[in-house]
């Protein structure tokens, strides 16, 4: 990831024209974390109302005498399934997160490559063109 994020300054057209594909690259990797992450919420709770019947239909089997809603979160996060499904959801939302960093960067990517350009038009890494040493009358003047 920091290698597409430096900027040769050398070569500031290349980065330019690298520039858009790397934001699309990391644009649609996050929009597909998302995508899977959405769906790992969505099988998370079938999990969890699958469950919930379970234990509803017999709370005995489960130790319970009365059932509750605490009752059957903490039942439910017992359940090996579910905490798989939680630890998946968790190394997406994870994914998601660094993608969502990457694409940020980009963009800040792209801004510094904006302004590299202008400085470039305006010879900023020129050379000064001095030909003889100032005297100091001009010295004055200029100060």
């Amino acid at each position: 990831m920091k290698n597409e994020l430096t900027i040769n300054l050398n070569h500031l057209e290349r980065a330019c024209q690298k520039q858009p594909q790397l934001l699309q690259k990391w644009g649609s990797n996050k929009a597909e974390l998302t995508k899977k992450r959405k769906n790992k919420e969505n099988e998370l709770k079938i999990k969890k109302a699958e469950k919930c019947r379970e234990i509803r239909r017999n709370p005995r089997a489960f130790g319970l005498d009365k059932v509750t809603e605490k009752a059957l979160d903490d039942i439910c996060l017992l359940d090996l399934t579910i905490q798989k499904i939680i630890r998946d959801l968790h190394e997406l939302e994870y994914e998601e997160d660094m993608s969502d960093i990457m694409v940020k960067s980009l963009q800040d990517r792209r801004t510094q490559l904006e302004n590299l350009v202008k400085l470039h038009g305006q010879m900023y890494w020129s050379k000064p063109n001095v030909n003889k040493p100032m005297s100091t009358v001009e010295r004055r003047k200029n100060e």
